[in-house]
């Protein structure tokens, strides 16, 4: 009985040091491996687990004690949302400038603007790089808007290519 007792208490110890890697799993056993928001399908990869809404869904890959600490994985969060529509090129500007002011007295600074298209609309994005985050280490902010959704990135650099394909990919829901 002893036996069956400690047993359980480790497979509890590990569930609980895994939680991120048990979220991302019980999101993909119920919903599968798509998710939706603001009139588009996002394929979502087995590593993580979603928080979604009507108006924005949201990707965390938060690797549990095994993955993280044993393997050193990194982690990242995504977030794509609707937006009010396009933003003219003064108020992109402003906004672009006071992300960059907030972040550059961070230790950020600006290493790309690149276009990309998700869901046939062009959006603008500024990717912002520390070479020491507070708790992370190496790390990106992203962020991208213009005449579609909102998306956002932050995590390890690892992850950057990644974000990128996954937001790619989003397609228009159809009804």
């Amino acid at each position: 009985m002893l036996s069956v007792a400690l047993l359980l208490l480790l497979a509890v110890e590990a569930a609980d040091r895994n939680i991120g890697d048990m979220a991302a799993l019980e999101w993909h056993l119920t919903h599968g491996f798509r998710a939706g928001c603001c009139g588009l399908e996002i394929s979502v990869p087995l590593k993580y687990s979603v928080s979604e809404d009507r108006r924005s869904v949201a990707l965390f890959d938060a690797p549990g004690f095994f993955r993280g600490r044993l393997f050193h994985l990194p982690h990242s969060m995504i977030i794509i949302q609707s937006s009010s529509g396009r933003y003219d090129q003064e108020t992109t500007r402003q906004a672009r400038e006071r992300l960059l002011d907030l972040y550059g007295r961070q230790g950020y600074r600006l290493m790309s603007t690149p276009a990309i298209e998700v869901a046939g609309k062009t959006l603008e994005c500024s990717e912002l790089y520390a070479e020491r985050d507070l708790n992370f280490g190496p790390y990106y902010q992203v962020w991208c808007w213009g005449d579609g959704p909102a998306v956002s990135f932050e995590g390890q650099p690892t992850l950057l290519a990644e974000f990128y394909s996954i937001v790619r990919a989003a397609r228009p829901v159809t009804q």
